[in-house]
Order: C-alpha cells, then sequence, then structure tokens
C-alpha cells in the first residue's frame, strides 16, 4: 500500500464515526442543522501519542509536512502496513524533535509561529553544522586581545558585564563570538557598540543572550540535542525560515 492508499483509507475510517453518530443520533429538531463530532486522530490511528486530541483529518497532512521539512519517506520513520510500530530509532526520535518544538515555543516564543522542524532541518534529516569561519576567528582573535595570565581564568573575571558566558575560560570567549557572527552572517557591530563592548543598549545583544540561554536549556533537558546552535536555526542568517524561503516575522 503506498501512500496515497494509506490517505485514502485514513479518509474512509474516518468517516467511520460519523456515519455511526449520524445512525444513532435522535432526529434534529425541524429546522435545525444535525451536528457531528470530529474524530480524533486517536479514535482512528493506532499509537498516537503526540497529536492526541487533534482531528484525525489532520494525520495525513502532518505527516506529509514532516516528510516534505525533512526530505524522506514514509519508511524512514515507519514500518510500511504496520504504521503503529514502534520499531524505528528515527520514530522515536521524531516525537522527542516534537516535544522539543513544544518546550522552545512556549518557553521563549510564547507560543508563536517562530520555529519550525523547517527552520533547522530544511529538507534534510540532519540539520546542517555550523563550519567556524577561520577568516572570522583570526579577526575577532585580534580585536579581544587576552594576556596568557588571563586565559584560563573565568570569562567574567576578565570581560566586563559577562553573564551567559559566567565560569567559561576567557580564553573561548573569542571563538564563541566567532561562531555567532558566522551563523548569523554578521560583524560584532550587531550586538555591541563598539565603543561599549559591555553596554547593554542593542535590543540585539539582548535578544542573542536569550537564545544562548534557550541553547542551555535544551541542551541541558533534551539528550538528541547534541550539536543544536545558533547556525542550526539561522544557517548564516539573521533571521531564521519558519518554511521553505518564508522568514520568521
Amino acid at each position: 500500500m503506498n501512500f496515497r492508499s494509506l490517505s485514502r483509507v485514513a479518509i474512509l475510517l474516518s468517516l467511520v464515526p460519523l456515519l455511526a453518530g449520524w445512525q444513532s443520533a435522535a432526529p434534529a429538531p425541524q429546522g435545525a442543522k444535525p451536528t457531528f463530532a470530529t474524530p480524533l486522530a486517536e479514535d482512528v490511528y493506532n499509537n498516537i501519542q503526540l497529536l492526541k486530541g487533534s482531528p484525525a483529518e489532520s494525520v495525513i497532512p502532518t505527516m506529509e509536512q514532516i516528510r516534505h521539512t525533512i526530505g524522506v519517506d514514509c519508511s524512514y520513520c515507519h514500518v510500511p502496513h504496520d504504521w503503529a510500530n514502534d520499531d524505528k530509532k528515527p520514530k522515536q526520535t521524531t516525537r522527542q524533535m516534537f516535544q522539543m518544538l513544544g518546550f522552545i515555543k512556549s518557553s521563549y516564543f510564547g507560543r508563536q509561529p517562530k520555529v519550525s522542524c523547517w527552520t533547522c532541518h530544511r529538507g534534510d534529516s540532519t540539520p546542517a553544522k555550523l563550519q567556524l569561519d577561520p577568516a572570522a576567528s583570526d579577526r575577532i582573535a585580534r580585536m579581544i586581545d587576552i594576556p596568557d595570565a588571563d586565559k584560563n581564568k573565568p570569562a567574567e573575571q576578565v570581560f566586563k558585564n559577562i553573564q551567559i558566558l559566567k565560569g567559561v575560560p576567557a580564553r573561548l570567549v573569542p571563538t564563541a563570538m566567532a561562531g555567532i557572527s558566522t551563523s548569523l552572517g554578521v560583524r560584532c557591530n550587531f550586538c555591541h557598540n563598539p565603543d561599549d563592548f559591555s553596554s547593554d543598549e542593542k535590543d540585539e545583544k539582548k535578544t542573542a543572550r536569550n537564545m544562548m540561554k534557550m541553547r542551555g536549556d535544551i541542551a541541558s533537558k533534551f539528550t538528541l540535542s547534541n550539536g543544536f546552535g545558533c547556525f542550526t536555526c539561522h544557517h548564516g542568517h539573521q533571521t531564521p525560515e519558519i518554511d521553505e524561503g518564508k522568514l520568521v516575522e
């Protein structure tokens, strides 16, 4: 059975509760329009977990969207003809990714559509990883000259107004800044006042801190987040994509 056939079966199955309700319902008052309960995903499909409470008719479009987002076919996560089977690791991973996505939306974006599976995956089952730009690293290293005696001290003892990077060895601060610069495709003055790097006057600096905090929270709560960083969402651009070719507003 191919995916199109599965879709047809799903539609037929979704009609069963409707027909049952229609046959057993009391006659509607004259002139009133009959109403039917919308079948839920768990009423039609076996082993529904994350989509419990969602309309059954939304399951297939959701699967199609995942397929498009990570560039795979159904058999990547599912055992064909045994769709409820949980044997495949990618299916378990996908469920955890949905939980992570829910955490990000609720904790940092007020459940607004600011992040999606596409934001990281861009049509690939494995999100792209940052390749640090040596030129950016050299440029920032020249800007941030750290005496040898201070390189292993905590960052907050060497630099002013350190918040998110507290406890990180000072020698790693230039590398962190180079990573952010490359990930967002910006220079230091995007977040910093060049005349006073410790200043918090720019909103972009506040946003960057909040996103770095988000990255730390994700790493602590989700074991599959190894390698997740600024580049995972930004891909070298200031504004991430929410869908193919569509930037986050």
